[in-house]
């Protein structure tokens, strides 16, 4: 949905769909100005699961409704049937999201691909109480067959900013002797010693599915 302009230039030889995927090359250019995104508000759900985290209280993540979002940007270079982009940005009111990789093998329709939510800095009010939630990185990766729940956080590599807003400033108390002595671990591995990790992945995961 929006205003949207699109530019494809291809060649594909053979006789056969097959023959066509595997020979197709050229580039497609994708530009979409005020556009919408049906089925899912991730402003909301985003704001939902850091309230979450910094509150300690989990619970069903929403992530019904629309998103809209400014603009959205990617040219994609096509060769011997693989779709690839390095150069997709995507502007919406709170986040910004960039991707890059393997778009699309056509031959079977799996993809190799890597997205980055910006998650703007903001407070937002509830319940009488005001958090300060977002200025932190989501790395997302899509592998396998395309699909949308074949998209999942990579939460064993959380950008930096997000380890330090959201794990320690938030889930380890700034008294905690742990956290003053610098031993406050952020190792995804050992699920004994870092409760907080998996408190995180239990948000991420009402999310990317």
């Amino acid at each position: 949905v929006g205003k949207s302009d699109i530019s494809i230039a291809v060649v594909a030889r053979g006789n056969n769909t097959n023959s066509f995927k595997q020979t197709l090359s050229g580039q497609a250019e994708l530009k979409v100005v005020n556009g919408i995104v049906r089925g899912v508000d991730v402003p909301k759900a985003l704001e939902q699961v850091e309230i979450m985290i910094e509150s300690k209280r989990f619970g069903k993540v929403n992530t019904e409704g629309d998103t809209p979002f400014d603009s959205l940007t990617a040219t994609l270079p096509i060769n011997a049937g693989v779709v690839t982009n390095e150069d997709l940005i995507l502007s919406a009111p709170g986040f910004k999201v960039r991707g890059s990789g393997i778009l699309a093998r056509l031959v079977d329709m799996t993809w190799k691909y890597d997205l980055k939510i910006g998650v703007d800095e903001r407070s937002v009010a509830k319940n009488d109480k005001t958090y300060n939630i977002g200025d932190y990185t989501i790395p997302v990766k899509c592998r396998g067959k395309i699909a949308g729940e074949n998209c999942a956080a990579d939460k064993m590599n959380l950008a930096g900013a997000a380890v330090k807003k959201i794990l320690l400033d938030k889930l380890i108390p700034r008294n905690d002797p742990a956290a003053d002595a610098g031993t406050a671990t952020t190792n995804a591995t050992d699920k004994n010693i870092d409760p907080s990790k998996e408190l995180l992945d239990k948000a991420l995961k009402s999310i990317f599915k």
